[in-house]
């Protein structure tokens, strides 16, 4: 099964308040580009592209300043898109 998931939100609101200096997300996903990096077969799900340049326009946006990346499960046990 290789369900398509809906894509992050492009232009999330600014928050009101500020960031605290330093802050973490905690839990984030990086997929694709899928030509470069490619999903298994088995994946139950099928993810679009959120590549690594989206996220960091986003945290810019949001104010994060770290973050944990979490590897999909549409990889599988395949590091390559974290390892790159």
């Amino acid at each position: 099964m290789k369900e398509p998931c809906l894509p992050p939100v492009d232009s999330p609101k600014k928050p009101d308040v500020a960031t605290p200096a330093g802050a973490c997300d905690t839990h984030f996903h990086i997929f694709g580009p899928a030509a470069r990096f490619p999903y298994s077969p088995e994946r139950a799900y099928t993810p679009p592209d959120a590549p690594l340049e989206k996220l960091l326009s986003l945290h810019a946006r949001l104010g994060f300043e770290r973050g944990v990346a979490i590897q999909g499960n549409a990889y599988f046990a395949v590091e390559t898109p974290l390892g790159t």
